[in-house]
């Protein structure tokens, strides 16, 4: 019986409209809680297609590369056939639009209790634009995918003048250091 009696008291001083509250920001917390199947196949299914959407833009990046740099490179005297790979090591890169507020306040008080507070709030919010019904970031910047290696095989290959002014002007168009060139002789025949 005293254990009743103290659910009681406890359940008259919490009073009917708060428990119901708490009982209720319980259920929506469960609720909110628990993930979809459907939400997550639909994410699963965004993050492949995104995937994906990036490796053939990659290759796609890749392969006008690679015609840029045969096409430079078999005008050169010396150089002859060409065949080019190169590979990246990472993916365009879009650099987005952030509105960035910002808020300080200063609280003074003076008498006999002297009081200083200082309060600054920075957020950042990304810009969204709307386009075809969607809202997207606002993109101020794209970088390309960053250059990692390049293999030219070459006919002139055999001459050591040939593959320095091959590396160093591989080196001049891609940012890429010496040691990530390879200039390589091309079979006879290819």
């Amino acid at each position: 019986m005293i254990e009743k009696d103290k659910i009681k008291d406890f359940l008259i001083q919490v009073g009917p409209f708060r428990l119901l509250l708490v009982g209720l920001c319980g259920v929506f917390l469960v609720l909110t809680g628990i993930p979809s199947q459907k939400a997550d196949k639909h994410l699963t299914e965004q993050v492949k297609t995104t995937e994906e959407s990036l490796t053939s833009e990659n290759d796609r990046y890749a392969s006008r590369m690679e015609t840029k740099l045969k096409e430079a490179l078999q005008n050169v005297k010396g150089v002859g056939k060409t065949k080019v790979m190169i590979t990246l090591s990472a993916s365009r890169e879009s650099v987005v639009n952030k509105d960035n507020p910002y808020e300080e306040s200063e609280e003074q008080q003076e008498g006999n209790d002297k009081k200083t507070s200082k309060s600054v709030s920075k957020q950042e919010e990304t810009v969204l634009v709307e386009e075809d019904g969607d809202k997207i970031p606002y993109v101020i910047k794209e970088y390309e995918p960053e250059i990692e290696g390049v293999v030219a095989i070459i006919e002139g290959g055999d001459d050591p003048l040939i593959v320095s002014q091959v590396t160093e002007a591989i080196q001049a168009l891609f940012h890429v250091e010496a040691h990530k060139i390879k200039v390589l002789k091309m079979e006879d025949g290819s």
